[in-house]
């Protein structure tokens, strides 16, 4: 099993962290940690996910492709 640390980047909405936790649970991630803020408008979230490797990208991919998510990448 993989560890990595992720910034997401969320629209201001509930939708959008819901959106988020979803997309972990379809990839079969284990959310490790979740530290979300406000700010100017977006959510910002770091968090830890750990599962496989190509179950990780699958997530990056899916939360780069929705329209709440405005951004998701890897700090590790």
């Amino acid at each position: 099993m993989l560890r990595r640390r992720l910034l997401v980047r969320l629209s201001n909405s509930y939708e959008a962290v819901i959106k988020l936790l979803l997309f972990a649970k379809q990839g079969r991630l284990s959310l490790r940690e979740a530290h979300l803020k406000t700010e100017n408008e977006e959510i910002s979230a770091e968090i830890v996910v750990e599962g496989p490797s190509d179950k990780i990208n699958w997530f990056m991919q899916k939360a780069n492709g929705s329209p709440y998510i405005r951004e998701c990448r890897s700090i590790d």
